[in-house]
């Protein structure tokens, strides 16, 4: 079978870890969050590709989002993440690193999503040691 990595993978209980990366995947992500913690709320950890759907892609998840975390993504197509706040009403902030997002994520019943991006997903992963 096909594997894919980094698709709605829980590392620990804290963060979930999604290579949503286009307005489909990010659809597929909304359906297996409901499926699993229905109209819960959490932190989205979002960083993307220029070329990359970003509004709609943020429209899609800010149901799920009580907050995003804005972050750039370690490529050179990454970007800039300080654009995204004016994309979508949800409250948010922009940190300079995915790790200093992580460090900002407050402690919840639910786990955090980190999306946006494939590359993102493997730093997640790298970085949370999965």
């Amino acid at each position: 079978g096909v594997t894919w990595p980094a698709r709605f993978q829980r590392v620990g209980g804290k963060f979930l870890i999604d290579g949503a990366h286009n307005p489909h995947s990010a659809r597929s992500l909304v359906a297996t969050w409901r499926e699993n913690f229905g109209d819960r709320k959490t932190t989205v950890v979002f960083g993307a590709l220029r070329d990359k759907q970003v509004a709609e892609m943020l429209a899609l998840l800010s149901p799920l989002a009580a907050a995003f975390r804005f972050v750039p993504v370690a490529n050179p197509r990454g970007a800039y993440p300080h654009d995204f706040p004016s994309l979508t009403p949800t409250p948010s902030q922009v940190f300079e690193s995915l790790p200093d997002a992580l460090c900002s994520l407050p402690s919840a019943d639910a786990p955090a999503i980190i999306a946006g991006s494939l590359f993102l997903a493997g730093e997640a992963l790298a970085l949370l040691g999965a």
